[in-house]
């Protein structure tokens, strides 16, 4: 085959209601030089035997199994396996544009680009939502992580960028963690990169999948968010001390956001809730006051003063 241009790490758990969906769309990417690393994490349906009756058909695919450990797990194996100039990531139930690859690789390659990073269409049955649509722009370390801190631009998923391969070589994802990882693992590839193009058109279709991690009830594991959100907070700082102000915001506003998706269920675990709120209340309400605007700010606040009415008001009347 040559010299891989782009591997695609594609972790895959009991993924056989859309796998072959994600395997037509991958095999029929308008760049041929590309090899596509299936991991199965101990599927216990017939998403293996999908994966080897697709083997057959395109030998560009490699298949690795394991005992289920998690897709951060999964797609470590497939880091570790890679042979490609760049680096991809696609889940076992999406789709690309036909273009996808071809076109992000060429902007890399012409341009010397560490990571490209396109836009993406959220898909739930007859709806779309565009996000990160824009102009193209070539964006520095510090800009880039400044657009990833706040959720602007950049978009936290690792599935929409194409990362040149070497850069990745100390850099794994966060095994046993179940939230955010994505973000992290996106944060510290940045943090390792002197360049990053944004490319504006969207590339990769999301397909809403309500038996997806993020749709399933809280959990411990939806804390792990909050880990994630502590150690960007911290990266942040010590590399980027003027961006202190900005970086503790977002990180409220993702416990805050934690502590919404609690009352949403109407059912206030304690332990879960006392933790998040003390999270908050680390945070000082002069400050919250001063970066923060309109509802936002007061509903902070009011997590701040006085969150058992606030619990009880979202919880009834807002839910």
């Amino acid at each position: 085959m040559g010299t891989i241009k782009v591997s695609v790490i594609i972790p895959v758990y009991n993924a056989e209601k859309y796998l072959k969906r994600t395997i037509d769309s991958l095999c029929k990417q308008s760049l041929k030089e590309m090899e596509f690393i299936f991991v199965d994490d101990g599927s216990t349906d017939g998403s293996l035997n999908i994966l080897e009756n697709a083997y057959r058909n395109d030998n560009r695919i490699v298949i690795f199994t394991k005992q289920n450990g998690g897709a951060s797990s999964a797609r470590n194996v497939g880091l570790e396996h890679a042979k490609g100039e760049y680096i991809g990531f696609v889940d076992s139930d999406d789709e690309q544009d036909f273009y996808m690859f071809e076109k992000m690789y060429s902007e890399a390659v012409s341009k010397d680009i560490d990571i490209v990073s396109c836009g993406h269409i959220e898909k739930n049955g007859n709806y779309e939502k565009i996000c990160y649509s824009g102009n193209d722009e070539l964006i520095s370390r510090r800009e880039a992580i400044e657009l990833l801190v706040t959720n602007k631009k950049i978009g936290m998923s690792a599935c929409t960028k194409l990362f040149k391969h070497f850069m990745l070589k100390n850099i794994r994802f966060v095994e046993g963690r179940h939230n955010n990882e994505d973000r992290f693992f996106v944060f510290e590839a940045l943090m390792n990169s002197e360049n990053i193009l944004l490319m504006h058109d969207c590339f990769y279709i999301y397909h809403q999948n309500e038996n997806s991690f993020t749709h399933n009830l809280f959990s411990r594991k939806k804390m792990d968010a909050l880990f994630f959100a502590d150690r960007i907070f911290e990266r942040t700082i010590d590399t980027y001390p003027d961006l202190y102000n900005t970086a503790l915001i977002e990180k409220v506003k993702t416990e805050f956001y934690m502590l919404l998706d609690l009352y949403d269920e109407g059912n206030l675990k304690l332990p879960y809730r006392a933790e998040i709120v003390r999270r908050i209340r680390n945070t000082s309400p002069i400050l919250i006051n001063k970066e923060c605007n309109g509802k936002l700010k007061m509903q902070l606040l009011a997590v701040w003063f006085v969150e058992p009415l606030f619990a009880l008001y979202w919880s009834r009347f807002r839910r």
